[in-house]
């Protein structure tokens, strides 16, 4: 289901991180050219090798990046959220994407079109250097994954996994992280198998350093869990 913009402003699209450099003349651009994007739960914002004719943001709800690998097993790159932003790479290399995205929950998304991106890019010397700053972000984060993945154990990996969830996820009023995180994605996210990662979450649990719902996970003793497993 896709529909025009209606209720999101100009000042509404500002809050977004690398729209805050833009200006009014900027913003009401992307307001007027933009479109608003619903997607359920397992639906593909787009494949691997698919041309990305413009800019995905997410306004609300949580997507995954992964590569199709061996065997048709999924080896997940990230977990991105509100404000995070999608496609940009592909769109700035002029190239296929190199990765595909899937919804993880009901998600909303604005989807700016290649031609206002380029007019922003154009005049916009501060949204240029902020779009720069996302790719050395996520170049720091695929260094930091081929360390881990390489270098550390699977208890170390699960127990990087949960901090780095707890530092960038909102906790709910009751203790849990607001993502819901099967074990098949925890898995692939650190390169593991799924049982593996249930044995140790059940002993994290039973040690009382994370707590579980069903697929959401909190975190009670961040201390103890770098103590024992960093």
């Amino acid at each position: 289901m896709k529909d025009r913009i209606t209720s999101i402003t100009s000042t509404d699209i500002k809050v977004f991180g690398v729209f805050k450099c833009l200006t009014g003349e900027e913003l009401n651009r992307i307001s007027l050219t933009s479109i608003i994007t619903y997607l359920e739960k397992g639906s593909i914002v787009f494949n691997e090798g698919c041309r990305i004719k413009g800019l995905y943001v997410i306004i609300d709800g949580f997507v995954k990046t992964y590569k199709i690998g061996f065997r048709g097993k999924e080896q997940i790159f990230q977990f991105l959220k509100k404000g995070d932003v999608l496609g940009y790479e592909s769109v700035l290399n002029f190239h296929n994407s190199n990765h595909a995205i899937s919804v993880m929950n009901d998600v909303k998304l604005i989807f700016i079109p290649l031609e206002t991106l380029s007019y922003i890019l154009e005049n916009n010397f501060a949204f240029r250097l902020s779009i720069l700053q996302l790719g050395c972000k996520e170049l720091k984060v695929a260094q930091e994954f081929i360390t881990d993945i390489t270098q550390k154990k699977i208890e170390g990996r699960v127990v990087d996994l949960l901090l780095h969830l707890k530092d960038n996820y909102k906790v709910t009023e009751n203790s849990l992280l607001d993502i819901s995180l099967n074990r098949k994605d925890f898995a692939n996210k650190i390169g593991a198998c799924k049982e593996s990662v249930i044995r140790i979450l059940s002993d994290l649990r039973r040690n009382k350093m994370i707590e579980t719902k069903g697929n959401r996970i909190g975190v009670l003793d961040t201390e103890k869990l770098k103590q024992n497993y960093h």
